[in-house]
């Protein structure tokens, strides 16, 4: 299983966000996008989403940006990654019209084995896996933006 890019983008965002914890100026997507080289437009998609489901707070305005709506200690990853990847099922065998489908175990194991994934990822909040040097890097990119825009 691989993650999709827009989980990769959310994921790095809000870790970018949760080390942030400055209280002003909130982080601009042009900066995110700058630091982390995304496209702009693909990491407002990302900000929208987590928006619309309580991560962030989009602030408008000339010292607008973007901030945690949570503590980093409260976001769970397993939700996140299920938010964020949009899908339930690993395969759809309804959308296959698989001839297999009324017999298979299939569809139930991976079903089953998806939901193990995402309880496993719940262990871990976004504090606990921004430990060491992580927040380092984060931390010295941070300083590097600030310093460049000055």
């Amino acid at each position: 299983m691989q993650l999709t890019h827009f989980s990769d983008l959310g994921l790095r965002l809000l870790m970018y966000l949760a080390v942030n914890e400055r209280e002003s100026p909130p982080v601009t997507v042009a900066e995110v996008a700058l630091q982390f080289k995304m496209a702009r437009n693909h990491l407002v998609k990302v900000c929208a989403t987590l928006a619309r489901h309580g991560y962030i707070h989009s602030l408008r305005g000339r010292s607008g940006g973007i901030i945690l709506a949570r503590r980093p200690d409260q976001i769970k990853i397993g939700d996140l990654v299920r938010l964020l990847e949009g899908s339930e099922h690993l395969i759809d065998c309804e959308a296959l019209h698989c001839v297999l489908n009324p017999a298979c175990g299939l569809k139930s194991a991976l079903s089953h084995s998806l939901n193990s994934f995402y309880d496993t990822l719940n262990t871990y909040t976004m504090s606990s896996i921004l430990k060491g040097r992580a927040t380092e890097s984060i931390q010295t990119l941070q300083y590097d933006y600030i310093r460049l825009v000055g």
